[in-house]
C-alpha cells in the first residue's frame, strides 16, 4: 500500500456553535466571533472564560484509489492555544480537549480527553498527531471536530489539518 497525505489550510476551520456560546470578536474585528479571523497563517478564534466550542474541518478523502478502499492511519491538527502568562497544560488559558473523527455521518473515533496547549503549528509532534492503532476504512469523506475549552479569556489559532491514508 502507498501513503497518501491530504491537508487543508487553517482558514477552512469553522465553529459549530453560535457566537452566543462564548466566542467573541477577535481584536474587536466585526463578525470574527462567527467566522474567525482568517489570515495568511490560519484562522484565530477568541473565547470567553468558562466556555467550550467545537470547531469543524473537512479533509479531502481519497475514498477509493485504483479500486482499493483507502484506510485512514493518522490525523493532524496544527494549532496554537494556551500560551500566555498562565503557562501550558492544565493551567493554560485555552486547551484542546479532544478530536472526533467522522466518516460522513458516522463518528469513527475520538482522541482525548487531553489538556493540550502551546505552539503546535510548525512541526508534527505528539500533541498534534493522532494515530489510529489500526487503520480504518473510509467510505464517505473525512471530517474532524476539535473541542476547545476556554479556561480563561483566550485564543486558539488553527494553521492546518490533515490525514494520512493508506491507498
Amino acid at each position: 500500500m502507498a501513503l497518501q497525505a491530504m491537508w487543508v489550510h487553517g482558514t477552512a476551520f469553522s465553529p459549530a456553535e453560535a457566537p452566543a456560546n462564548g466566542l467573541v470578536n477577535v481584536n474587536n474585528v466585526g463578525w470574527t466571533d462567527v467566522v474567525g479571523m482568517r489570515q495568511g497563517w490560519g484562522t484565530t478564534f477568541q473565547g470567553r472564560a468558562g466556555h467550550s466550542n467545537i470547531f469543524h474541518v473537512a479533509i479531502p478523502s481519497p475514498v477509493i484509489t485504483n479500486g482499493v478502499r483507502a484506510k485512514l492511519s493518522k490525523v493532524f491538527v496544527m494549532f496554537k492555544c494556551g500560551e500566555d502568562p498562565y503557562g501550558a497544560g492544565p493551567s493554560a488559558a485555552v486547551n484542546l480537549l479532544k478530536v472526533d473523527v467522522w466518516d460522513g455521518p458516522k463518528m469513527i473515533h475520538t482522541f482525548g480527553e487531553y489538556l493540550l496547549a502551546g505552539e503546535h503549528r510548525y512541526k508534527l509532534d505528539t500533541n498534534n498527531t493522532f494515530k489510529f492503532t489500526q487503520p480504518l476504512e473510509v467510505f464517505f469523506g473525512l471530517g474532524l471536530s476539535v473541542l476547545i475549552k476556554f479556561n480563561k479569556d483566550g485564543q486558539v489559532t488553527f494553521a492546518s489539518a490533515g490525514a494520512d491514508f493508506e491507498v
